[in-house]
């Protein structure tokens, strides 16, 4: 059966020499039609991805937004306001999971949280560092007490700018935490494994109010009363503070991106004429959106394209077959 159809078919495109040139000319209408479709997803996937570069622009891409996976470096901004003088300054945290895993998953938990809002520095002591990390309200505390495990030590020391949980001993890091003025590497020794480090505003820390030891040793807060009344016994007693007004992830894109997008205005420069530091929420809206429109009629095109190749690719082979 399948040889007479073979010969019929012949016999309809023309047979001997004729029917010869008729395949030839059919296989290079097929060549045509795969080029075409091949075309048509090299197409797709370059767009593709261009869409997502342009989204960036608006930070709607995860991907790049730099909040960090597990064993990631992510970034944490402290918004810090001083009581006395209602100034306001940012401290950008860099977070290395690689110094102390344990410690940057919890610090990552609790900013998620929200757990630092308002969360005042109540051990401040001048060349040595500032500690910070009792809730502004008590009760948000509870779930957090369960202490997690030491880090082993690594190649981060306690050394200016470095950040560390605070102990009560061995396996006992909860929420608080504090930045080192100084080289205070004696601690390495102790289990005080830093997690991270600042990135940008040490001269905010510096200007933090400085507290002197705390009580019963010294004139500064005690810090069982401000666990157990929070910020109502501070700011009756110890009106002066700094307080971290709100702590967050930021969004941190690739160097990558920085180099390709640091002119636009949804990217603030440091103050030492660094690239990009922090995406604001202050961007401007009407690049937002042009970018996302842009993206959209990109993809529109290119899959516009595509259904024009395949509709000729489709009517090229009835073509053939006719």
């Amino acid at each position: 059966m399948a040889e007479p159809r073979r010969r019929r078919r012949s016999s309809r495109v023309g047979g001997g020499l004729g029917g010869g040139v008729t395949r030839l000319r059919r296989k290079a209408k097929l060549e045509v039609v795969r080029r075409r479709r091949v075309a048509c997803a090299l197409a797709v996937a370059v767009a593709v991805p261009g869409g997502v570069v342009v989204g960036v622009v608006e930070g709607v891409d995860a991907g790049v937004r730099g909040e960090g996976a597990d064993g990631e470096e992510f970034f944490v901004n402290l918004e810090v306001k001083h009581f006395a003088t209602g100034s306001k300054g940012s401290v950008l945290l860099k977070v290395v999971p690689e110094w102390s895993p344990l410690g940057a998953r919890q610090f990552k938990k609790l900013v998620e949280a929200e757990f630092y809002d308002q969360a005042c520095f109540f051990r401040v002591i001048k060349g040595f560092m500032a500690q910070v990390g009792i809730p502004a309200d008590p009760s948000s505390s509870a779930r957090w007490k369960s202490p997690i495990k030491d880090d082993p030590r690594t190649q981060a020391s306690n050394k200016r700018g470095y950040v560390s949980f605070a102990t009560a001993g061995r396996n006992t890091r909860t929420f608080q935490f504090f930045v080192n003025f100084g080289d205070n590497s004696n601690l390495d020794a102790q289990g005080f494994t830093p997690f991270a480090v600042v990135e940008q505003g040490m001269d905010v820390v510096d200007k933090l109010y400085v507290t002197g030891e705390g009580a019963p040793r010294g004139r500064g807060p005690s810090q069982g009363k401000i666990q157990q009344h929070g910020n109502e016994y501070l700011k009756k007693n110890f009106p002066d503070l700094s307080c971290i007004e709100h702590a967050r992830l930021v969004h941190m894109p690739t160097a990558e991106v920085r180099t390709h997008l640091k002119t636009l205005p949804t990217i603030e420069s440091g103050g030492d004429g660094g690239d990009l530091l922090v995406l604001t929420d202050e961007s401007d809206p009407y690049v937002g959106n042009m970018s996302v429109f842009l993206f959209v009629v990109a993809v529109f095109a290119v899959v516009f394209g595509c259904f024009r190749s395949c509709k000729s690719g489709r009517l090229g082979n009835r073509d053939l077959e006719a």
